[in-house]
């Protein structure tokens, strides 16, 4: 083969390699979100060095320029910008109301707000939404009605309170209270309604209706008087216990109110229940035979200790379980002769160096040798009050 033609067939492969045509980008031009690429970039074959320029689709705005660029078979991304969906301007409130967004997080393109009516108003709209378009917000702006509940009177013998004076309709949250003016006759329904929402009563109105109460059968449990017949509003039933070693628990009374219900539960009879170890005293100790448990009625003696005088009954009592009662020791007075030398008293009668005084018990003092009672001092005779007792002063 010529050389010579060998060499120029290899110039002419390398300068078709080098040529535009064998470095073409891909025919899928990228994606960029809310945008399409401009018409005027628009070609059937991309080649190195073209560019892509992107425009934003309606409804959004765009942030900075959007290109790509065609380098070494490959689209590179030359301009960072992005299309941002387009902003509505604020939306307006309405009167008793206020909206909040149920789609999307912020007004713009696509965006949904809901209008609710504050409480005490009805939404009288039958749209409460609107949506961010490119126009705009779109729907009429909802209307809130404040909410009123109209008085009807359902029966010839109820009585109302809490009307206005001129009969309009009661507001939101406004309460009317029931009675009936016959006292042989009791409500069957509510006895107080309030104005709620939709304009209407919390509860329907009630009527007046000849009431009684059904006694309730309990076992064990005597109906005094023997009457087990119904009761009218006023009237009242009392128990007791048919066995005596049992004991009514619940009220011991009940009056039939105009309701047609008893005031309180029937009671029950129970066994009386025990008591376990007494308690503890204070400065005293049971002197009778303890027992770990008692009888109800059953009772403890306590005595106090020494020098300590009992306040009251010295016993505890069992009672359906409890221990009723309380033991109280007074404590003594104490009186040295440190505390008679300082102020300058003796006893009257006597020479203990140390006295004992049980509550209540009197004590007489002295002023030593040439000396008076202080002006304002406690007199010469004291009294013990639990363990406490003023000293004279002498000087």
């Amino acid at each position: 083969m010529n050389l010579g033609y060998l060499v120029f067939v290899l110039i002419l492969c390398d300068l078709t390699d080098a040529s535009p045509a064998g470095k073409v980008c891909p025919e899928q031009l990228p994606e960029v979100a809310n945008a399409t690429v401009s018409q005027n970039s628009l070609k059937n074959t991309y080649t190195e060095g073209d560019e892509l320029r992107y425009m934003c689709m309606p409804g959004f705005t765009p942030q900075g320029r959007i290109s790509f660029t065609c380098e070494r078979q490959q689209w590179i991304k030359t301009n960072r910008g992005h299309c941002s969906p387009r902003r509505c301007e604020l939306p307006e409130d309405i009167p008793n109301g206020q909206y909040r967004i149920i789609h999307g997080t912020d007004f713009v393109i696509g965006a949904t707000i809901k209008y609710t009516c504050n409480e005490g108003y009805n939404m009288m709209s039958r749209v409460d939404i609107r949506t961010c378009l490119i126009e705009g917000w779109d729907n009429r702006l909802p209307q809130c009605e404040e909410i009123r509940c109209s008085v009807e009177k359902t029966d010839d013998h109820l009585v109302i309170s809490g009307q206005p004076y001129d009969d309009s309709p009661l507001k939101y949250g406004q309460r009317l209270q029931f009675d009936c003016d016959d006292p042989t006759l009791g409500l069957r329904g509510a006895t107080e309604v309030s104005c709620s929402t939709g304009g209407k009563w919390s509860s329907p109105f009630p009527t007046c209706e000849e009431v009684v109460c059904i006694p309730e059968k309990r076992n064990n449990v005597r109906i005094l008087g023997g009457s087990q017949n119904e009761a009218k509003p006023g009237e009242a039933r009392s128990f007791s216990c048919k066995d005596p070693n049992m004991i009514l628990r619940g009220e011991a009374k009940v009056i039939c109110t105009r309701s047609g219900r008893w005031n309180h539960p029937f009671p029950t009879c129970e066994e009386k229940r025990r008591c376990s170890l007494p308690p503890t005293a204070e400065s005293a100790d049971v002197i009778d035979f303890v027992k770990d448990q008692y009888e109800d009625g059953e009772r403890v003696t306590y005595k106090c200790k020494t020098y300590y005088k009992i306040s009251g009954n010295p016993y505890m009592t069992c009672s359906d379980g409890q221990w009723t009662g309380t033991i109280r020791c007074m404590k003594p007075c104490t009186v040295t002769t440190e505390e008679m030398d300082k102020n300058k008293i003796h006893l009257a009668h006597g020479r203990q160096r140390k006295m004992y005084s049980e509550h209540l018990d009197f004590i007489s003092f002295k002023c030593n040798w040439w000396k008076s009672l202080q002006t304002g001092s406690p007199g010469l005779r004291q009294q013990c009050i639990d363990g406490v007792m003023p000293l004279p002063r002498c000087a």
